[in-house]
């Protein structure tokens, strides 16, 4: 096994376009895959090859919003974002009053110059689209960041 590693996104393109640097697979993250695609630097799965996916994988993340079939990908992995606060630094907030303690995030006033956001932006696009209700959040924000969904799929082989 040979691993090539990159520190951004960007830098994998460039490595990827070059066509020097063959690989069996990429990881990288949901807004990406339609510039993948679109490149033609992807290609779709081989089913043939990965006979067991279908039963090992969770029937919620089977049909991403973002691969619909899916063509070009497979989950390896769930986590989640977590919300902390430090009591001498938001003084007033009780997180027992409120409904949920992502509805911290949002008090604008009450929590100005005091909240920090996640520097994966796409996380907290995802929190706020929770705390609105959309029950795809993660997926939502994803398309959001993108601005383009990957292509319709053809079927599987």
């Amino acid at each position: 096994m040979r691993v090539t590693t990159f520190e951004t996104l960007d830098e994998a393109f460039s490595k990827l376009s070059t066509g020097h640097l063959k690989f069996d697979v990429i990881f990288s993250t949901p807004d990406q895959l339609s510039r993948l695609v679109g490149r033609r630097l992807v290609q779709p799965l081989n089913y043939e090859l990965i006979p067991n996916l279908e039963k090992s994988v969770w029937p919620e993340a089977a049909n991403p919003f973002y691969d619909v079939g899916p063509r070009y990908t497979v989950p390896y992995t769930v986590y989640t974002t977590g919300v902390g606060g430090r009591n001498d630094l938001v003084p007033g907030l009780d997180p027992e009053r409120l409904p949920t303690i992502w509805d911290a995030l949002w008090d604008a006033k009450a929590q100005r110059g005091r909240v920090q956001g996640d520097p994966v932006a796409v996380h907290l696009r995802a929190a706020h689209l929770r705390v609105l209700g959309e029950p795809d959040a993660a997926g939502a924000a994803a398309a959001a960041s993108d601005g383009a969904s990957a292509p319709e799929p053809a079927g599987r082989a």
